[in-house]
């Protein structure tokens, strides 16, 4: 919702997961969308991704076509503690934000059911903010001025 409180972004979930009974039921959405939102900082463009989706690159790729700036990705799944991967969870959000050229912040349920930390990047895939396990408000400052210079210097993919 905006500063108005109007709904601006509307996303369905477009990788759904095959491992979870109740979500195997949910038909995944097929496209991805942004919206300009009015901030402190001045207009932002802002896409947003649902958990899985941040491990597939349409819908990045898709983000980035449309001019995101930001991408925020509710998420449930272990950020760090996961006995499987460790926190290579965060190391594909840096490179996503690193190659996209973009901010992200991702929130994360807290312990117990997932582990929190939940976290924020920049558009050099640098780490903002990051929270702990309990619930928490995590905040971060995401400067779109230098997203859009970043995005405009040629040694990266995205100008192309």
């Amino acid at each position: 919702m905006d500063s108005r409180g109007e709904v601006v972004l509307h996303q369905r979930k477009r990788h759904v997961c095959f491992f979870d009974a109740p979500e195997e039921a949910c038909a995944a959405g097929e496209t991805s969308s942004v919206a300009r939102l009015r901030t402190e900082a001045g207009e932002v463009t802002i896409g947003i991704m649902i958990c899985m989706d941040r491990e597939f690159p349409d819908v990045t790729s898709d983000l980035v076509r449309d001019g995101a700036e930001v991408i925020l990705v509710p998420n449930s799944c272990p950020l760090v503690d996961d006995p499987a991967v460790g926190d290579v969870r965060i190391a594909g959000v840096r490179a996503l934000a690193f190659q996209s050229v973009l901010g992200v912040a991702v929130a994360n349920y807290p312990a117990p059911k997932d582990d929190g930390r939940s976290f924020a990047v920049d558009a050099l895939g640098r780490i903002l903010s990051m929270g702990g396990p309990q619930p928490e408000l995590v905040f971060a400052d995401f400067d779109p001025d230098r997203i859009r210079v970043l995005q405009t210097e040629d040694w990266f993919r995205r100008v192309r």
